[in-house]
């Protein structure tokens, strides 16, 4: 992504930011797996709190090394 990513952004810039579409962005809101805030009937999304959700679901689906 070439542009400046926001700090606050709306579902479509985290659509674009994660690679997934509009519709898997509202699942996931839906299914409460991913976090979101709603501000008058509109989702934001806060930089910082995806990034640590993505970081989240990486780890988890790193293999253990032994």
């Amino acid at each position: 992504m070439t542009e400046e990513v926001k700090a606050l952004m709306d579902s479509t810039e985290l659509a674009a930011y994660l690679g997934y579409t509009q519709r898997t962005i509202y699942k996931l809101i839906k299914e409460d797996r991913l976090p979101a805030i709603n501000i008058r009937g509109q989702f934001r999304f806060r930089k910082d709190v995806v990034d640590r959700w993505l970081e989240e679901r990486m780890s988890q689906s790193e293999p253990e090394t032994h």
